[in-house]
């Protein structure tokens, strides 16, 4: 039962307290290289312990369950547990800032070399964050801190993430330049380690579970000569040199210098970054192969000429009724030369003799051989004007005002009742709610507009056809549609095709709502205003889209019988 009771690491062994110790003193002394870790033992310093070999180390501040040797070793390499030597790392590291050896401070790989003495990076220090109350911060986390306290955060972020170090918090970066830079001797975010808990974290300590894999298990800290470093170091500078002269680069003295742990990394970073390959770049991304645009250049092209060659013959038109109303008939301002061989360049067709006289020579009478032929009109040189030309009527403008026309149930969308608000204000209601609200339902309404170009427009808003003259269906400019084809019954055009051929279409629905096929199939623009009170202002961008469509249709159909409308009246 004994032999068992030992076997099973149930009791504590009583020579458990020398493999503490031993563990403990090859630590305090950095001589890493004497700790092996084996499939089935822990050597220390030459002696083999079994690896799950309790010690007087217990967790759950002494309350729990021994803690084996191979457990202590583990979570001490593995730096969940306050060490008793990083306080030396922080004084190393505080003493070369203040001295200004930046040199001597080596961010590498796995380690940060600090005058020559290698520690991990990882290392956590008694400098807690948040002020002394959160987690230790790793040597790589200060120096980093301090390397970059000039820059923002963002920018200290990114350096971060760019070097794999875990980032300090905004309210510890005064804290940390101040007593790196020997400003203050001593910060309230240091906390010894004396006056921790002695086993810090517990559930830290069982999460840490023994490895059996002997190429996990084994570990080795090679120990490392400062001098080797410096010769190294030196060697690799004049490499460098060389290698700048053998490739035709400028010297060493023309050239900026670069810090000695970048230009440490230069090979490395060179050696990964030929295993790189670049797929997008920011010029590639901004240029693309597969879309080309030169179609809508040649678009804007042909619109700038387009609109270059309106304005010149505007320009020229509006020069012609300029010089032709200044000009006025002068009988005295005449071209004499060539004047009537120019109206009379035809008389040869009438047979006529210009150099000859009259029959009987001597005879009083005037009287021709022969009839002789009328001349044409154009032979007959036109008399002076004494009076001026009467002026054109004025034109009767109460039967030219464009007609717009709604549909007569007030059931539909836009109505008598609801018309005008929406096409003078931009506003929508129904008409139901119109109606409610007292207003009166017009049989002729006329809405006043002001165009862009001063001019003012009456529209005439009807909702019924069935007194409308030849004259009144072509002054109709827009007809609102229900959607439904008896709407259109007597009109002068028999259908729904016929009739948006010939006048502005226009469909009004919700947002919200699913527009039919048949009003799909229409030559009809679809208008949309929403339910929502938020979404009132797509009544207004409705009624801006209706009259912007009006004027391009009136312009293009409707030019001849409302051009003395749109440019005369104010």
């Amino acid at each position: 039962t004994l032999w068992l009771q030992y076997k099973q690491n149930l009791i504590v062994k009583f020579e458990t307290m020398e493999g503490l110790n031993l563990l403990r003193e090859l630590i305090k002394n950095k001589q890493f290289t004497q700790i092996k870790l084996e499939q089935d033992s822990l050597v220390l310093g030459g002696q083999r312990f079994e690896r799950n070999q309790p010690t007087p180390f217990r967790g759950k501040k002494g309350k729990g369950d021994p803690l084996s040797l191979e457990t202590l070793w583990l979570q001490y390499k593995q730096n969940l547990i306050v060490k008793f030597e990083t306080m030396e790392g922080l004084n190393l590291l505080r003493e070369l800032i203040k001295n200004k050896q930046f040199t001597q401070i080596k961010l590498e790989q796995d380690s940060l070399v600090l005058g020559g003495q290698r520690f991990e990076r990882n290392q956590p220090t008694p400098f807690r964050g948040k002020k002394g109350k959160g987690d230790p911060l790793s040597l790589e986390t200060l120096w980093l801190q301090y390397k970059h306290k000039d820059l923002g955060t963002n920018e200290y972020y990114a350096e971060c993430q760019k070097n794999h170090v875990p980032r300090a918090g905004v309210i510890d970066k005064r804290d940390i330049t101040s007593y790196l830079s020997g400003e203050i001797e001593n910060s309230p975010c240091i906390v010894s380690s004396s006056s921790l808990p002695a086993d810090l974290t517990s559930k830290r300590l069982r999460d840490v579970e023994p490895k059996n894999s002997p190429k996990k298990s084994k570990m080795e800290v090679p120990e490392y000569d400062p001098e080797e470093l410096r010769a190294d170091q030196k060697r690799f500078e004049e490499h460098l040199l060389r290698h700048r002269v053998a490739n035709g680069d400028e010297s060493a003295e023309q050239r900026p210098q670069k810090s000695v742990f970048i230009r440490a990394d230069e090979g490395i970073t060179r050696s990964i970054t030929s295993k790189e390959r670049v797929l997008h770049n920011r010029i590639s991304i901004l240029r693309s192969k597969k879309k080309h645009f030169t179609n809508i250049i040649d678009l804007v092209n042909s619109e700038q000429k387009k609109t270059e060659q309106k304005k010149r013959e505007a320009q020229k038109l509006q020069q012609q009724q300029k010089t032709k109303q200044n000009q006025h008939y002068d009988r005295y301002d005449q071209k004499v030369d060539g004047f009537w061989q120019d109206k009379t360049k035809d008389v040869a067709d009438f047979q006529i003799d210009t150099s000859g006289g009259f029959i009987n020579d001597g005879a009083s009478s005037a009287v021709p051989s022969k009839p002789q032929p009328v001349p044409p009109k154009e032979l007959v040189r036109p008399k002076t004007p004494t009076q001026p030309s009467p002026r054109p009527k004025p034109v009767d403008k109460s039967n030219v005002y464009p007609i717009i026309i709604v549909p007569a149930s007030v059931t539909s969308m836009i109505s008598m009742y609801n018309v005008e608000a929406f096409l003078t204000k931009g506003e929508f209601e129904t008409s139901a709610e119109r109606k409610a609200a007292g207003t009166q339902k017009e049989n002729n309404l006329f809405i006043s507009r002001k165009l862009n170009s001063g001019a003012t427009v009456k529209y005439q808003v009807v909702d019924t056809t069935t007194k409308f003259s030849s004259n009144d269906w072509k002054r109709v400019v827009a007809v609102f549609t229900s959607g439904a084809v008896w709407q259109f019954k007597g009109w002068l055009w028999s259908t729904p095709v016929e009739v948006f051929s010939n006048v502005k279409g226009f469909y009004l629905c919700y947002d919200d709502d699913k527009v039919g096929d048949t009003i799909k199939s229409w030559d009809v623009k679809i208008l949309t205003v929403s339910r929502v009170k938020t979404k009132k202002h797509l009544a207004s961008t409705a009624s801006m889209h209706f009259w912007n469509d009006v004027d391009a249709f009136v312009r293009a159909k409707k030019g001849d019988i409302f051009a003395p409308l749109y440019s005369s009246e104010k």
